[in-house]
């Protein structure tokens, strides 16, 4: 199961997680390493954006907080 993180101009950032399984049993397969911006005001067709990808897989008990000059801790 992934993240999903409120960003200050209201885009959502999607984040972590496994593309298939049940990641709390164990069975999460295929982790997702592209975190996802959803700008809900962009047009239909692109309001998804995929941003660089991470080297290190994050399936399970992993999270992200917002910090308070804006940088995104994973």
């Amino acid at each position: 199961m992934g993240d999903m993180l409120l960003l200050p101009k209201g885009h959502v950032l999607i984040i972590n997680g496994a593309s298939s399984g049940v990641v709390g049993w164990e069975l999460g397969r295929n982790p997702v390493l592209s975190p996802v911006t959803y700008t809900p005001d962009n047009k239909i067709g692109s309001r998804f954006e995929v941003e660089n990808p991470s080297t290190k897989p994050r399936v399970y008990h992993s999270t992200t907080v917002l910090l308070l000059d804006g940088r995104v801790l994973v």
